[in-house]
Order: C-alpha cells, then structure tokens, then sequence
C-alpha cells in the first residue's frame, strides 16, 4: 500500500497521483461547502413575516426615506459583520426604534442575498 492509500483509507478522501489534482479537489469542495452555508445562513426574525412585511410597508411614512435610501445608508455605513449589529448601529446613528432598524437589516439581507443568486 502507498503513502497516497494509506491517507486515503485514513481520512476518507480520494487521492490522486498528481498532487495538484488533488489541491484543486480540495479548493473546489472547500468552495462549494462555503457558498452552501452562505445561502443556508439568514438573519432570524424577532417577529412575524406579516409583521416583517407591515413594518417594511411603514418604512416610507415612518422615517420619511424609501426603502433604497436605507440600504445605500447601511451600504456605506461600518461594515459590521452581525446583522444585530448592523441594526443597532442603524438604530442609534439613524434615530430609529430597534423594530424599524432590524426590519430593515432584515430586508437589505433578503436583497443582497437575491442579488448573488
């Protein structure tokens, strides 16, 4: 048995003779298994889709701004990692309540996301 089947049998992966084959399997999967959990993580919601899609509807009247206006504000805002963050930064530079913040947050996740897709 050679080295190559030896660590084969030990983790479980198919090698090949050329190594670089095998660097490019593994970059390829190693992509794959990232752009999964990209799509598979979301932002939860404190509350309700139908009380998601009321505040959103609200956004316009309440704050005076359209809903493209805040996502060009938090675009060009810290780029905080957290949507939580995100949302409390909205909330204390923007003078919003949480609710509307988060609402927000939320929405400019589900559009960049269906941007990517």
């Amino acid at each position: 048995m050679t080295v190559d089947e030896e660590r084969a049998v030990d983790d479980g992966t198919r090698r090949r003779p050329c190594g670089r084959g095998l660097a490019i399997r593994r970059i390829v999967m190693h992509c794959r298994a990232k752009e999964a959990l990209f799509l598979e993580v979301s932002m939860s919601l404190n509350h309700s889709p139908e009380t998601q899609s009321k505040l959103i509807a609200r956004v316009p009247d309440i704050t005076g701004r359209a809903l493209p206006e805040w996502f060009q504000a938090i675009d060009n805002g810290p780029s905080f990692l957290r949507c939580d963050e995100r949302a409390n930064w909205l909330a204390t530079e923007h003078g919003l309540t949480h609710g509307y913040a988060a609402a927000i947050v939320h929405e400019h996740e589900r559009h960049r996301r269906s941007r990517y897709l």
